[in-house]
């Protein structure tokens, strides 16, 4: 087989997976904090001096941890840029 004929199966196969991990793919909009810090790319440190600063979390009961909307950490990055 040659390999023009190889790649266009690989490409097709990939395709084909990628198209059907897309199509079940929901985005979070409120992550915790381990996710948030991966999404900003920062710290826990970071991450609690913002919100010492007054970025917004969502805390949803007593008892639950809190959530960190990707909205808000978008808007709160955007408003820091130098």
């Amino acid at each position: 087989m040659e390999w023009n004929a190889i790649r266009k199966l690989i490409n097709e196969y990939l395709d084909q997976k990628l198209a059907a991990l897309l199509n079940t793919f929901v985005p979070r909009r409120y992550l915790n904090q381990q996710q948030a810090i991966k999404y900003t790319g920062t710290s826990a440190k970071t991450l609690n001096d913002w919100r010492d600063h007054g970025m917004k979390v969502i805390i949803f009961s007593e008892k639950s941890r809190p959530k960190y909307d990707v909205k808000d950490l978008d808007e709160w990055m955007e408003m820091h840029k130098v």
